[in-house]
């Protein structure tokens, strides 16, 4: 039980350091929204200390700073929530 306590504890690791190399990798990316990861407790029944699961992987949405590009016109948004987008009979949920 105390290996598989290690190897749960190795996975979720190795998923943190996957998102924070992507937030590093795409720092300098214009527009880019950092993501961060979320840890749990395994629980079976009524056992405690079964190791740890990632609960999820969120973005962070707040709003960035502007920056000019120096090319030519453009434009910055304020998004107030997201809006739905239908494209070939399957909708998905943009920001604008």
């Amino acid at each position: 039980m105390a290996f598989s306590q290690a190897v749960s504890g190795l996975n979720a690791a190795a998923t943190n350091l996957d998102v924070i190399g992507n937030n590093i990798a795409n720092s300098a990316t214009y527009g880019f929204k950092s993501g961060s990861a979320s840890f749990a407790d395994m629980f079976a029944g009524s056992k405690v200390g079964l190791g740890v699961k990632v609960a999820g992987i969120t973005q962070d949405f707040s709003d960035g700073t502007t920056t000019n590009t120096g090319r030519g016109p453009g434009c910055g948004y304020q998004p107030e929530r997201f809006f739905p987008y239908a494209r070939q009979q399957r909708f998905c949920f943009l920001q604008p």
